[in-house]
């Protein structure tokens, strides 16, 4: 909510966001749109209105000073409350209503199935506050077809990229003074996620669903990221950081949106990767052993990654053992080739 965002900043966002949709403001809006998944016959995307920072585009030799001007215009974003978005995809058009955050989600129904599969387009339009000229915005759907064989379940910070989750100085200093270009990934993980995407079969083409604490801010920088580093895409699930989420950490989130990827394809079973640093092991071993999810996890990944807590390590080897020996094929890893070898074994990729 508005009032928990910091006693400065929520009156002042609540303020803009009533000028621009009392006064028809002329100042720069954008939509901020998040590709979405889905199934043939329900589809959910989400997107935030904002005030458009213009956000300079980054490049491999842009110095601190510019990363930093660039995370500080991401970060102090005034979202828009009130604002009418239209959403169209697959013929049928809906229209949503921004929070006190600027965040609207839209889920396309239908009683008969679409024959589609894979990213399917999405165009959004802002109809409220009055905007001139028109802004529009596109994102994308993923559709998971009957010939997936899996869905992968990824972290995003310290399985995917470097970021030093543990040791919260190197992180925000990463954070703020790089860039896509410079953030840099973990060896191997391209050809790994590729492989996974693809699986053993022409006709699959598995889904990808990132879910990070990371902030809904850096949304652009992470498909920036993925793009430049030939990382499969796919549907991102970021967090809002108010107080109240930062107080409730990071587990309630992660635990709520993998529960919502697997209720929304209750059909598939899936591969989860995360690290040791957070909660990654814990949160996914209440899901691998929950009943209502037991038997559809074909593979746990966790890459070990450094930690204050010296007994961190023999925590997560406990779990990755208890989950083997219950059924769940566990590894803890120190490189991805590891992965590699292990997923080709269990016969989920070629």
């Amino acid at each position: 909510m508005a009032q928990e965002k910091g006693f400065f900043r929520a009156p002042l966002e609540g303020l803009l966001g009533l000028l621009y949709k009392r006064s028809r403001s002329h100042a720069p809006l954008m939509i901020a749109a998040y590709n979405g998944h889905g199934t043939p016959t329900e589809l959910h995307i989400q997107g935030r209105v904002l005030v458009n920072k213009l956000l300079i585009p980054p490049s491999p030799q842009d110095s601190a000073w510019k990363n930093f001007r660039n995370s500080l215009k991401r970060f102090r974003s005034a979202e828009i409350e009130g604002a009418r978005v239209r959403g169209s995809c697959a013929g049928q058009s809906l229209e949503a209503i921004t929070d006190a955050e600027g965040f609207f989600s839209i889920t396309f129904k239908r009683s008969s199935p679409l024959f589609l599969e894979g990213w399917q387009p999405v165009f959004l339009e802002l109809l409220e506050p009055y905007p001139f000229p028109s802004i529009f915005a596109e994102s994308q759907i993923f559709v998971v077809s009957d010939q997936a064989e899996y869905g992968v379940i990824s972290d995003i910070d310290d399985t995917v990229l470097h970021s030093n989750v543990a040791f919260r100085i190197q992180m925000l200093l990463t954070a703020i003074f790089k860039n896509a270009h410079t953030r840099l990934p973990f060896e191997g993980v391209t050809e790994f996620y590729q492989a996974l995407t693809k699986g053993t079969s022409s006709h699959s083409h598995n889904p990808l669903f990132y879910v990070s604490s990371s902030p809904w801010n850096i949304y652009d920088m992470l498909i920036d990221f993925f793009k430049i580093n030939d990382i499969p895409q796919g549907t991102l699930f970021l967090r809002d950081w108010t107080l109240r989420a930062i107080r409730e950490g990071h587990g309630r989130h992660k635990r709520e949106i993998i529960q919502h990827i697997m209720e929304t394809h209750p059909h598939l079973d899936f591969v989860l990767i995360g690290d040791s640093g957070e909660k990654d092991p814990e949160i996914y071993q209440e899901i691998a052993l929950s009943l209502p999810h037991r038997g559809r996890i074909r593979a746990i990944y966790i890459r070990n990654v450094r930690s204050k807590q010296r007994e961190r390590l023999e925590q997560v080897r406990i779990i990755a053992q208890n989950l083997s020996d219950l059924g769940v094929p566990t590894l803890l890893l120190e490189d991805t080739q590891a992965a590699v070898q292990h997923a080709r074994a269990l016969g989920l990729i070629e």
